[in-house]
């Protein structure tokens, strides 16, 4: 996965975009994190650099986020999630709860049985 980091010391920070979207997005919360924080922002398979690579299902995205972060032995996420990040996020923290020390979730797409149905055909 393509992603952009911030900061060097202190807890680590997931930020998943949404929909449609790409790393860049949490640009500027990266650079206010930074000092704090060591922030990743990746671009969800089929979005910016990150090919789909066959994911095409929600926890099968959260389990790409989750191995992004083992890779990169982060133990313990504060996990923040929009739009279908929030999805994303979700099902992280379902999957591996020992993962997610804290969720964070910004208007999530979360219950996809009543999102419209053009977004239906990524879930």
């Amino acid at each position: 996965m393509r992603y952009l980091a911030a900061g060097e010391r202190g807890p680590a920070v997931l930020l998943l975009h949404g929909w449609s979207s790409f790393k860049e997005i949490w640009w500027s919360a990266l650079q206010a994190l930074a000092p704090h924080v060591r922030a990743f922002a990746p671009d969800m398979p089929g979005h910016g650099g990150t090919p789909l690579l066959g994911t095409v299902q929600m926890h099968q995205v959260a389990a790409r986020a989750a191995r992004f972060a083992q890779a990169r032995g982060l133990e313990r996420l504060v996990l923040v999630g929009h739009s279908m990040g929030g999805n994303i996020a979700v099902e992280l923290a379902l999957a591996q709860p020992a993962l997610v020390e804290r969720l964070l979730l910004a208007d999530p797409a979360a219950r996809p049985d009543v999102m419209p149905a053009f977004t239906r055909s990524y879930l």
